[in-house]
C-alpha cells in the first residue's frame, strides 16, 4: 500500500518501487530548496536515446567516485565516435549487462555522450540505449558540489510521494551548455522515468 503496488506486480518487475534515501534537514539544505532545485518537475517525452561512456558499479552516496569516473570520461571521450554534440549525460540504473556490480554496491553509474550507433564502442567502454518514454525532470542549480542535497529531495521526498506514477528504468542527468564543466557549476537537469 505505501509503494502502491502489489507484491506480485513488484516480482513481475511491473513498477518501481523507489528507495527513500533517509533526509536530514540541515540548514545548508534548507538553503540549497529555496534556490537550488525546482522542487516541482517539468513533464517531458523523449525519444529512444542511445549512448556510450565509461561506467562501474556504486554504493548510494558515493559521489566522490562518480567524480572519478567523470574524470576518466573527459579524459577519454574523444575516442566515442559518432557522438552527438551539445550535451553529455549521467545515467543510474540497477545493472548493465557489460558492468559487474561490486558487492554492496546497489546502481550501475555511466557517464556518457549520445552517439548515432553502437556499432563501434571503444575498449573499456560500454553503450546502453536509454528507452522511449515520458520523464519528469528536475534542474538543479549551483555547484555540482550541493547535488547530492537536490539527489536527497528528489528521492527523499519527492519520489516517496509519487511512486504510483513512476516507471522501472534508468534515471539520468542532463549536462549541457548551462553547466560549465571547468568551475563545476551551472544547471543540471534530472530525468526521472514515468509508467
Amino acid at each position: 500500500k505505501m509503494y502502491s503496488v502489489t507484491p506480485r506486480a513488484y516480482r513481475k518487475g511491473e513498477r518501481a518501487v523507489p528507495i527513500a534515501i533517509a533526509q536530514t534537514f540541515s540548514i545548508e539544505f534548507l538553503e540549497h530548496l529555496k534556490g537550488g532545485i525546482t522542487m516541482e518537475p517539468e513533464f517531458c517525452e523523449r525519444d529512444k536515446e542511445l549512448a556510450v561512456g565509461v561506467g562501474g558499479s556504486f554504493k548510494i552516496g558515493d559521489f566522490r567516485e562518480i567524480s572519478k569516473l567523470w574524470k576518466e570520461f573527459d579524459k577519454r571521450s574523444s575516442e566515442i565516435e559518432s557522438a552527438g554534440s551539445g550535451y553529455s549525460l549521467g545515467v543510474c540504473m540497477d545493472s548493465h549487462p557489460d558492468i559487474e556490480v561490486g558487492e554492496g554496491d546497489q546502481f550501475v553509474y555511466l557517464a556518457c555522450l549520445p552517439v548515432k550507433s553502437l556499432e563501434k564502442v571503444p575498449a573499456g567502454m560500454h553503450g546502453m540505449e536509454l528507452p522511449a518514454g515520458k520523464y519528469a525532470v528536475f534542474t538543479h542549480k549551483g555547484s555540482i558540489a550541493t547535488i547530492t542535497q537536490t539527489v536527497h529531495y528528489i528521492w527523499g521526498t519527492w519520489v516517496p510521494k509519487h511512486s504510483d506514477i513512476l516507471k522501472k528504468g534508468p534515471d539520468f542527468e542532463l549536462y549541457d551548455s548551462r553547466f560549465d564543466p571547468h568551475s563545476l557549476e551551472g544547471e543540471v537537469d534530472i530525468y526521472i522515468p514515468l509508467a
